[in-house]
């Protein structure tokens, strides 16, 4: 994927678009507001670069109840 201003790693478009991925619906604010903030703690408080730190959100995006059907 590109590393633009508009690319994967890059602000809260990153967020939203792993959100759509996963769940296949527009993500709430509260969605990406959460998603950022973990984006920037992992970054900051775990020493990862940001796109390192987009991977393992998307990563907990799948792994949301959410995504998870029971039959």
């Amino acid at each position: 994927m590109p590393h633009g201003s508009e690319g994967y790693g890059l602000g809260p478009c990153s967020v939203v678009r792993c959100r759509v991925g996963a769940m296949a619906r527009e993500p709430t604010i509260e969605d990406v507001g959460r998603g950022m903030a973990l984006v920037t703690e992992l970054a900051e408080k775990d020493g990862l670069a940001h796109d390192k730190a987009v991977d393992y959100f998307c990563l907990v995006a799948l792994n949301l109840n959410e995504f998870v059907y029971l039959d």
